[in-house]
């Protein structure tokens, strides 16, 4: 669907795999999206764009495909009364790739650089959010931390690249190899127990209490 206009009376419903592009679109009754669905403010095109909503109801699975750039930290626009992040717990294990909501990100980073700039970008305007944004899945940032926020009114992304470090594997926690989450790894440099982030150089010998590794997401050693 692309709608840039008003829908003045109806809730919008974007069932499983469906996308919605608009840009500057108005859903003064809410949208509702479920799994697979994908909302691309601006659509395809690569620009900062912005959608308004009464309630933004992101159940689990649901999408939200957000240009940032370091030129000027701009980024689409999320604006909403409510922001409703669910989360999906499967009562015997299982189900399918995720159990929340995936902010995915596309980065424009500025001429030359490898990477968007670190910093805080503002995402729009949330008067509540019901739910965590904790829950929230971010993907398309994998040499950098991201973390939300909503301070005074507005939805934040806050960015800051990974420092890379010499640790070595020993898989007590989980047997996991993963991106920031469990600290199955040990500082070469101190001993202490530390999680994987994107660069650091990692060795796998025979001291190891896990000799199963499971590589959970996308993980990037430098060696």
């Amino acid at each position: 669907l692309s709608f840039n206009g008003t829908l003045q009376n109806s809730r919008l419903w974007l069932n499983r795999l469906t996308t919605l592009d608009t840009d500057g679109g108005k859903f003064m009754k809410g949208i509702q999206a479920d799994y697979g669905a994908v909302i691309r403010p601006g659509g395809k095109e690569a620009k900062a764009a912005s959608l308004t909503t009464d309630s933004l109801i992101l159940n689990f699975g649901a999408v939200c495909e957000l240009d940032i750039y370091s030129d000027g930290f701009a980024a689409d626009q999320l604006n909403a009364n409510v922001l409703k992040i669910e989360k999906k717990v499967w009562p015997n294990g299982g189900g399918p790739e995720y159990d929340t909501p995936v902010f995915r990100i596309n980065a424009h980073a500025a001429a030359g650089a490898a990477a968007i700039a670190d910093g805080r970008y503002c995402l729009g305007t949330v008067a509540k959010v019901d739910g965590d944004l904790a829950n929230i899945t971010i993907e398309g940032l994998t040499h950098q931390k991201a973390l939300l926020s909503c301070e005074d009114g507005k939805l934040y992304l806050n960015v800051q690249s990974y420092e890379g470090a010499d640790m070595t594997w020993v898989g007590d926690k989980s047997g996991n190899w993963n991106l920031d989450n469990e600290a199955n790894f040990k500082s070469d440099e101190t001993g202490e127990a530390v999680r994987f982030v994107t660069g650091s150089n990692v060795t796998f010998d025979d001291n190891a209490n896990v000799f199963t590794v499971k590589v959970d997401g996308k993980v990037a050693p430098a060696s």
